[in-house]
């Protein structure tokens, strides 16, 4: 039977946003043929209309397109920081009665949430059951029923420990073994699809959001809108858990980056001590070299909150006067006219400030005036190209990138935004291109050795992965930790963080 898989692809792509063409998908062709056969239709048309017209058929074929690689305990140590460093930190700022809400989004078949609940249960006894209240979402209604079930095969207790397993769990014998109702009592499921623009009222506010192993399922689009929403439903200074190898892969300007016990994860609207407080600020201790404009820029450090150790490191023609009247001009820019100078100064200045406070038609509309007067002001290009990138007008930002590498062919910020963007949009080798590009120009910087890795290791080179990961941790070591004239910065990390990542993805990689 010859099947015209077109319209299915276009069907799942906008309903549910999953790539079914490559990736971590399973065949679409054998999944549809299946489902025709054990159906008994014998036309892929009257198939298709099948499942436009029937949500429950639709969301049977997703089902079959998605991998339920899932067990209990699949990642201890993030189940560990949970009990240890997160419930504490949220039980202390709960009102008496308040529980704290956990969400498990792309539950699969339950064994994330029910994880969780028995992680509390050994933690706070039954009196965890009082103060908590997880909800597991997935689009598969079938693995949503399965979960309310709890009865689960040989496979899914392989990383648990049999104590837990005789404690929590009623061997049914050949049936496999049943989840208890000390576990379940705290635990509800929905069918959801993360890419609706409602969710259900019941998981509008969200304490711990854990997301892992399910945005490689999505486009880069679909990946955006989805981790955009997620994040929403967070209550303040609530966390957000992905996975190793996805947290690195989504930033956001109200999330702060953090690290618990070499677990890294997102926390919402942070402001402590030890945490940063801003997007362009550093520790002191890191002693970073922020140069804002290739061979030209110079900074100045303004300290933020006396005695934090945190600085702001601005970008300033007027300083650097001294330090470039008497050397050539580059890039078009002279020094003749200081006053101007000065000018252009405050004004990128008061562009990156609007962009930083999200006003960001306002930071385009200085930013244009500037690049029209002064059109080989580079940095001008970048912070336009990374507030276009906020607004998702990604193939504007490109356009505006290949101009900045036309004003400068060395333009090392042009190359890693352009590898950034094609990452976004799912294309692993055009963004493999413009960081092997960004390479050839400079290969001391850590930044596209790092997506590089990340590359190869989802391509399955793990020995080219774990290359450049070890590429990214000499570097690291050696002090080479810039930002490259990358100017917002949504997802600050420290040297020793991406160090500890790349180490652990290593070691899991050699494991593999």
């Amino acid at each position: 039977m010859n099947i015209d898989y077109t319209p299915f692809i276009a069907l799942i792509k906008t309903r549910s946003g999953l790539i079914v063409d490559d990736g971590p998908a399973l065949d679409l062709k054998g999944a549809i043929r299946e489902i025709m056969q054990r159906k008994g239709i014998n036309s892929w048309e009257k198939y298709f209309s099948l499942i436009c017209s029937d949500p429950k058929e639709f969301v049977n074929l997703v089902g079959y397109l998605t991998i339920k690689e899932t067990y209990f305990f699949r990642e201890p140590d993030q189940i560990k920081v949970l009990t240890e460093r997160i419930m504490p930190d949220l039980l202390s700022r709960k009102k008496k009665g308040e529980k704290i809400r956990i969400l498990s989004a792309g539950c699969s078949y339950g064994a994330e949430p029910y994880s969780i609940v028995i992680a509390l249960l050994e933690e706070y006894g039954q009196a965890a059951n009082h103060f908590i209240s997880v909800t597991g979402i997935d689009i598969d209604n079938n693995a949503i029923e399965a979960a309310k079930r709890g009865v689960y095969g040989r496979s899914f207790f392989r990383a648990l420990d049999p104590d837990l397993k005789k404690k929590y769990f009623d061997d049914l014998g050949k049936q496999g073994h049943s989840i208890k109702t000390v576990v379940k009592e705290s635990v509800s499921f929905l069918n959801v699809n993360l890419i609706n623009d409602n969710y259900p009222e019941f998981i509008n506010v969200s304490d711990i959001i854990f997301y892992r192993n399910v945005s490689i399922y999505f486009e880069a689009e679909q990946r955006k809108k989805v981790f955009s929403k997620l994040k929403n439903l967070l209550s303040s200074d609530g966390y957000l858990i992905m996975s190793s190898t996805e947290t690195m892969h989504h930033i956001a300007d109200d999330l702060s980056f953090v690290e618990m016990d070499g677990i890294f994860l997102y926390q919402k609207n942070i402001d402590g001590p030890g945490n940063k407080v801003g997007k362009i600020r550093l520790d002191l201790k890191q002693e970073a070299d922020w140069c804002m404009l290739q061979d030209t820029a110079f900074t100045r450090k303004i300290e933020l909150s006396p005695g934090t150790g945190l600085v702001e490191k601005v970008f300033s023609f007027s300083d650097a006067l001294a330090k470039i009247q008497s050397k050539p001009s580059r890039q078009g820019i002279t020094t003749a006219d200081a006053e101007s100078m000065k000018d252009i100064d405050n004004r990128y200045r008061d562009a990156l400030a609007c962009a930083n406070e999200k006003e960001y038609d306002r930071a385009i509309s200085i930013i244009e005036a500037i690049i029209e007067s002064t059109p080989a002001f580079l940095q001008a290009y970048v912070l336009k190209a990374q507030v276009l990138l906020n607004l998702q007008e990604v193939t504007k930002a490109k356009e505006v990138c290949l101009k900045m590498i036309e004003v400068d062919r060395l333009c090392l910020a042009g190359y890693l935004l352009l590898g950034l963007i094609a990452g976004l949009e799912n294309d692993l080798p055009e963004a493999a291109r413009r960081f092997k590009e960004a390479i050839y120009i400079d290969p001391s910087i850590w930044l596209p050795h790092f997506h590089l890795a990340q590359i190869y290791q989802a391509d399955g080179n793990l020995k080219q992965a774990c290359r450049e990961y070890e590429s990214v941790i000499r570097i690291t070591e050696q002090g080479g930790f810039q930002n490259y004239g990358l100017v917002l910065s949504f997802a600050m990390i420290t040297p020793q963080q991406v160090k500890y990542f790349c180490e652990k993805n290593i070691k899991e990689l050699i494991g593999a």
